[in-house]
């Protein structure tokens, strides 16, 4: 991934803006965002997520190795998340609003389209994934996992949870 500390500075702290990182970010592939986002206070994370164009926002929060996406949510502006959340796969949406402290739920369940909201119910009354449960992160580079070979060729991948 290229270095996204360069361009414009903000002059009072010598350190990128939310604006420039945005910028930057915007050359990179999604899950490349996603792994650098990852690793981010989630106070800047959401001021990034938030200078982004819309449509790369949620095409970033969507991703699945993004680790705490619900934290991106919870630092944003209220109008913002709910845009962001309305905008997302219903599926996606469904595991992320699960995440999120009940109080915020209700701040932004108001905000949604009626068939959004509706939506989103019936998929909460679901009981959460295997995702969900160990927090969202089912992923080979956040797992350790063995791989070993089966009798009739191929192979499969366990992972510790």
């Amino acid at each position: 991934m290229q270095q996204i500390h360069s361009g414009s500075w903000n002059s009072d702290s010598d350190q990128p803006t939310p604006i420039t990182i945005a910028g930057n970010l915007s050359r990179q592939h999604v899950a490349d965002i996603v792994e650098w986002l990852n690793v981010q206070e989630p106070s800047l994370a959401a001021s990034v997520i938030d200078a982004m164009p819309f449509d790369r926002a949620v095409k970033v929060l969507e991703q699945p190795g993004f680790d705490h996406p619900q934290k991106i949510i919870e630092n944003l502006p209220v109008v913002r998340a709910a845009a962001l959340v309305g905008s997302m796969s219903p599926d996606r949406r469904a595991d992320i609003f699960r995440l999120l402290p009940e109080p915020l739920q209700r701040r932004i369940s108001v905000l949604l389209d009626t068939s959004i909201r509706t939506s989103l119910q019936q998929l909460q009354s679901y009981a959460p994934t295997i995702e969900i449960i160990v927090g969202n992160r089912l992923t080979t580079s956040s797992r350790n996992h063995i791989t070993r070979h089966r009798s009739g060729g191929g192979c499969s991948t366990d992972f510790e949870i």
